[in-house]
């Protein structure tokens, strides 16, 4: 009996000291472990975008105008909504995930469409960054704007319909459609516990968008002076391209009242501005809300872009102004995704501060019996 006391005693506080460190390892290894996985993105899922109907400015190339009307009369008030279903797939490397986006943006009065997007690309699911292959395409069609847009496979930069696993405070290239490139996405505020970016969007001229789309497929995203953007294309490519040119006399395009419009036949581009407002969810990264507001319209040249884009709204000369802002379905819907991730990372704190506490009981413990022994 005294034998097996003794044998007792020397076993328990080197089990206590045993247990103690498998806790400590445990409380260090299995939270990285399930964190690692909860920073890829998901495979095999499905996330559906609308917008809430608003007021929004377009071009009509049917409305019911006299043969002598000015522009403005084309320009009509009405609202539209976004909708875009995004998917995710499974791809031959589990590092990457094949993303497909198809996005249409419509008139509510009489359900025209106005554009639509069918994007595809492949995400490294871990930075939520393009992978460096060229496997990316999209096609734009806005065809009231004689705007279409139709690449052939490249590399993409830039995050866009997803946020890195805790996103840091800074800015992120993000890729924008009707720009084509990267332009930076700026971290500017916390409020209500989530992270604020905003990408303003100068006047960009759409005829060079639509060039850098046509003239280099392996990585649009790169920096190339504009005086050489049409240098590579072929004719039926300048064809595509100089078509969503317009050309009229310039009391089309402006009112009489104002003195300083051109006269005679003028040449105008379409040029596209934007405000883009992100609101992520700082610890698994979900966007939770977004804002965009959208302006299109036709200028002679940059300066007058820079002008126009900066009053915000023409009534002769614009194709397109609206806000898209996420309806509260959607925004709930996003929430959805990010709950689970936010409990399961409230519940590994918790068991990792208790696995902890126990380990630095049963610690002291084994040494004090240690203690007591020696």
């Amino acid at each position: 009996m005294g034998a097996s006391r003794r044998s007792l005693a020397w076993h328990i506080p080197r089990l206590a000291l045993g247990l103690s460190a498998i806790l400590f390892l445990l409380a260090a290894v299995v939270p990285q472990l399930i964190i690692s996985k909860s920073r890829l993105i998901p495979l095999d899922t499905r996330f559906t975008v609308s917008t809430t109907p608003a007021y929004t400015q377009v071009y009509d190339p049917k409305a019911p105008c006299a043969q002598a009307a000015q522009r403005d009369c084309y320009v009509i008030e009405t609202q539209s909504q976004l909708t875009r279903v995004l998917e995710t797939h499974k791809t031959d490397d589990k590092k990457e995930t094949a993303v497909s986006v198809q996005e249409k943006l419509t008139r509510t009065d009489n359900r025209h469409t106005i554009f639509t997007l069918d994007d595809s690309l492949r995400l490294t699911r871990r930075s939520t960054y393009p992978v460096a292959d060229k496997v990316s395409q999209l096609q734009l069609t806005a065809p009231d704007f004689n705007i279409h847009i139709d690449t052939d496979t490249f590399a993409r930069d830039g995050v866009q319909y997803f946020y890195p696993f805790e996103p840091e405070r800074r800015s992120y290239d993000f890729f924008d459609i009707f720009a084509q490139d990267t332009i930076p996405l700026d971290y500017v505020d916390s409020s209500d516990g989530l992270y604020v970016f905003t990408q303003k969007i100068p006047a960009t001229n759409i005829r060079q968008s639509l060039a850098r789309s046509m003239r280099q497929p392996e990585d649009i995203s790169d920096d190339r002076p504009d005086n050489a953007a049409h240098t590579d294309l072929n004719k039926e490519e300048l064809a595509d391209i100089y078509q969503s040119q317009v050309s009229a006399d310039a009391s089309f395009f402006y009112p009489n009242s104002d003195e300083a419009a051109p006269t005679g036949a003028v040449v105008l581009d379409p040029f596209y501005s934007a405000t883009r407002t992100l609101w992520v969810e700082p610890q698994s990264g979900t966007i939770v809300d977004q804002k965009e507001d959208i302006f299109l319209f036709l200028a002679r040249n940059q300066e007058e872009a820079n002008m126009t884009a900066h009053v915000g709204h023409d009534n002769y000369r614009t194709l397109l102004r609206t806000t898209l802002s996420w309806d509260q379905q959607t925004k709930d819907r996003a929430w959805q995704q990010a709950n689970p991730t936010l409990h399961k990372l409230e519940v590994l704190k918790v068991l990792t501060f208790s696995a902890r506490i126990l380990g630095f009981i049963l610690l002291g413990y084994g040494l004090w019996r240690l203690y007591r022994k020696s």
